[in-house]
């Protein structure tokens, strides 16, 4: 029997299939990128901050390059934030860890990093970029800001003049009649020093030390991303710019401002590095630390509106963060101070707030002080 020519056609067709298959099969399958980490293709530095005023900076800097995630909200009080199960799992992921520092984050982040069981080499703390001030801590409230006197308080280990007034021992204590309605309903330790560090962390209100800061944040993420290290230089040389700029702006509009007006009652103890910089005097605060843990007593308060009656201060500028608004209410009666308006200071602003980034953020806080602090 004669088999049809087809036939064989066909079994050569089948059998080139089957072989080019078995060749596939033998072939070693390109392994695919695994993504661990920022040297992998394609693969984001992951970044988390503690502020968000840092991650803006962060996110100036990387650009499409980096995640960055901010662990406090807008509106949120980075030194009283508590962080969630969320949080320990982004801090787990993460390639760098960015801080504050000099106490902002005291207690809450050295427990995170803990739970996340983090390395230590990972963690940024931006004090080392820059020149932070002291914290020179006021005697109570409407005590001017560091006065040249040093007070008795050497029992906290931060090596205050022994012989100083013994009037002034315990500056930080609390009155026996303190009023109820304090900054923090939690009764945290008055004696700030134990809370916080020997030095001021609010650099962020010097547009010029932010500038130095911007500039080793972008070596560090250089560094563990070479690949891009070109990049967030060139970036933060860019953004260095508009710090200048910014700088420039705030003084030509404090320039506008006589001296005997440059004088602030605000919230709490952050605008040492502003005062400093801008030629003001911070007379004093409703929660005299630079934190925003310590309880007010009636003698503070009662001393800070002779403060401001002596010093005819005509503004006090209250925080979003720190919750002084009904005390600073009081106190503007009580002084008959016809302003009380709103600052930005440890937390930027929501969506629509005008103060979004660091650079409004800056913009709307001296705008604010200055057109208040005009008025006569």
């Amino acid at each position: 029997m004669t088999v049809p020519r087809s036939i064989f056609r066909l079994l050569s067709i089948l059998l080139v299939v089957i072989g080019s298959a078995l060749a596939a099969c033998a072939m070693p399958m390109e392994a695919p990128v695994a993504g661990d980490g920022p040297a992998a293709e394609n693969q984001s530095l992951r970044i988390v901050t503690t502020s968000n005023i840092v991650a803006d900076w962060v996110r100036r800097i990387g650009g499409e390059h980096v995640q960055v995630t901010a662990l406090l909200l807008p509106g949120g009080d980075p030194h009283t934030f508590q962080p969630g199960p969320q949080d320990v799992a982004r801090v787990a992921d993460a390639d760098l860890v960015v801080m504050v520092g000099m106490g902002l984050e005291v207690g809450w982040l050295d427990q995170l990093l803990e739970q996340a069981r983090a390395d230590q080499a990972i963690v940024i703390e931006m004090e080392q970029f820059i020149d932070p001030l002291p914290w020179l801590p006021m005697e109570g409230a409407g005590d001017v800001h560091g006065d040249e006197e040093m007070h008795a308080d050497d029992e906290d280990g931060h090596g205050h003049d022994a012989d100083a007034d013994e009037d002034h021992a315990d500056a930080h204590g609390h009155d026996d009649d303190a009023d109820e309605d304090h900054a923090d309903s939690e009764g945290h330790a008055a004696d700030d020093h134990h809370e916080h560090g020997s030095e001021d962390p609010h650099f962020w209100f010097d547009p010029l030390r932010v500038r130095a800061a911007v500039t080793g944040l972008a070596q560090v993420m250089g560094t563990a991303d070479p690949e891009h290290a070109a990049t967030y230089a060139d970036r933060a040389a860019r953004y260095g710019l508009e710090l200048d700029e910014l700088h420039a702006w705030i003084t030509e509009q404090v320039s506008m401002l006589p001296p005997e007006h440059r004088v602030l009652v605000t919230s709490h103890d952050s605008f040492q590095y502003f005062a400093q910089l801008y030629g003001f005097e911070v007379v004093g605060t409703i929660i005299p630390s630079v934190g925003t843990e310590m309880e007010v007593g009636a003698g503070m308060l009662a001393q800070l509106v002779d403060t401001i009656r002596d010093r005819g201060v005509n503004a006090i500028f209250t925080e979003t963060t720190v919750m002084t608004d009904k005390l600073a209410a009081g106190i503007a009666q009580e002084a008959g101070v016809a302003v009380v308006v709103q600052l930005y200071t440890g937390s930027l602003g929501g969506p629509d707030s005008g103060a979004e980034t660091y650079l409004d953020m800056m913009r709307h806080n001296v705008e604010t002080i200055v057109q208040a602090l005009s008025t006569q």
